[in-house]
């Protein structure tokens, strides 16, 4: 306590008692250790220190009291209530957000406390400890989710494990953006399907897959399509060295990535120029094959065969008014250009891009050296269909992509074809067809003069449907 001096002056004439002066004695006696006080109590550490598991952030939220006089704040955590504390931030706030442990598992608890600082040498004890403990966080979906299907076991389903992870649950649904059912729970890391062995030839289904840890299944899932089907050659140009290449021999081989699975084996005719062109994407990819004025791609490793069901699918872009992109059903491996573009043998599509939108326009076939022509998909029908536009032309007319579908069926005597473009069936046709060359399938452009860019394709895949 400080030592109080004073001087107390009684004039002659006054008429203070020995008990007034006394009495203020006492007041300035109290007041002097009033003010002592105050000026020696340390400051106070926070009331009401909450802590919250954030699940859109992922991480753990504390929050407090003003403390009176405080100018600062520090909080300590531990990941027991009564351990040791570590300092995680000093902050002027009266809240905190610990995203240091991104990966915490469900159940997990962590503790926060808080203390209040005047100055740098003048701090509070510790608050009360506030407990967070993390709940509703979803677990990571599982990585690459693989599928096949055989006649012998249906759709089997594989995927790569998640940590900390109880199991899986697997969702079913007959469309991409239908309702999901689930299938099944499983604690391995995979699971088959033999239901669909009970569905129609080529019918396809989508399957998720969720995570499951022991306090919820995963909100993430991964997905993937499944059809009754053996793919046999397909190719979606990732993965090969962007460059021109002029074709000066007949078959030469070229070798691609073949990430959509079957037995790539695509040749080219003789002439012509290819390029497997970066920058360019049907549906997601960086890399396409576009093609010059006559050049033939021969899909190889295979023949069409009587009573068996075949898919053909192709992204397809025509560059140029009045220019074809083409598939070519039952054709020969041509030694030369001139035999491809004399061709009066199967089935030829042909996609022509008009002004502003693209139109899967006619098929031709042969009868008696005759080529018969009929109307497949015409541009009155373009509010129908969903294309996917690559580009703005010069002009400012759209550049599309045409995801066409093509499902046909050697009887022997005639040729069932279905017509599909994104998925909607726009044509089916019956042909009967005189000369089935060698039974192969071709991409062929339209014969015009070199240095025209006629067309591009991607994501070509031929199967079986079983």
């Amino acid at each position: 306590m400080k030592k109080i001096s004073m001087k107390v002056k009684v004039l002659a004439n006054s008429k203070i008692t020995l008990k007034a002066l006394a009495m203020f004695m006492m007041s300035v006696f109290l007041l002097s250790c009033e003010k002592d006080t105050i000026e020696e109590a340390g400051i106070v550490p926070p009331v009401n220190v909450n802590a919250t598991y954030n699940v859109e952030t992922n991480a753990i939220d504390i929050t407090w009291d003003v403390a009176e006089g405080a100018t600062m704040y520090k909080v300590y955590k531990s990941t027991t209530a009564d351990g040791e504390y570590t300092l995680l931030i000093a902050t002027e706030q009266t809240n905190a957000t610990d995203d240091t442990e991104p990966n915490l598992e469900n159940g997990t608890s962590r503790f926060y406390k808080v203390k209040s600082l005047r100055t740098t040498a003048d701090e509070s004890d510790y608050s009360i400890a506030a407990e967070a403990m993390v709940v509703g966080k979803s677990i990571a979906a599982p990585e690459n989710l693989s599928g096949s299907f055989t006649l012998q076991e249906g759709a089997s389903l594989s995927w790569d494990a998640v940590e900390n992870a109880i199991g899986y649950v697997v969702y079913k649904s007959a469309t991409k953006n239908g309702e999901f059912s689930e299938l099944a729970e499983v604690t391995t890391t995979n699971y088959t399907d033999s239901e669909i062995l009970n569905a129609e030839k080529g019918a396809a289904f989508y399957y998720r897959v969720k995570t499951k840890d022991a306090t919820a299944v995963s909100d993430f899932y991964a997905e993937i399509m499944v059809q009754r089907a053996k793919i046999l050659a397909s190719d979606n140009f990732e993965g090969a060295t962007p460059a021109w290449t002029t074709f000066n021999q007949s078959g030469a081989p070229i070798d691609f990535n073949n990430a959509m699975g079957g037995n790539s084996n695509l040749t080219w005719a003789e002439s012509g120029s290819l390029v497997i062109h970066p920058g360019y994407s049907a549906a997601g990819g960086t890399q396409c094959l576009q093609s010059q004025w006559g050049a033939v791609v021969n899909i190889n490793g295979f023949t069409i065969e009587e009573n068996k069901t075949y898919q053909l699918e192709v992204m397809v872009h025509p560059h140029a008014e009045e220019q074809w992109a083409g598939i070519h059903l039952y054709t020969n491996e041509y030694p030369n250009l001139s035999d491809a573009f004399n061709e009066t043998r199967g089935i030829r599509i042909r996609f022509v891009k008009t002004a502003d939108t693209p139109d899967l326009c006619v098929s031709d076939h042969w009868v008696a050296g005759e080529m018969q022509s009929t109307d497949i998909y015409g541009e009155n029908d373009n509010a129908e269909i969903d294309y996917y536009v690559d580009a703005v032309n010069e002009a400012g007319a759209p550049d599309f992509w045409v995801p066409a579908r093509i499902v046909f069926t050697d009887n022997g005597t005639t040729v069932s074809v279905d017509y599909y473009i994104n998925d909607t069936k726009v044509k089916s046709v019956d042909y009967t067809i005189e000369d089935r060359g060698n039974k192969k399938i071709s991409i062929t452009n339209t014969n015009k003069q070199p240095g025209d860019l006629v067309a591009k394709y991607d994501n070509v895949r031929i199967s079986e449907l079983l």
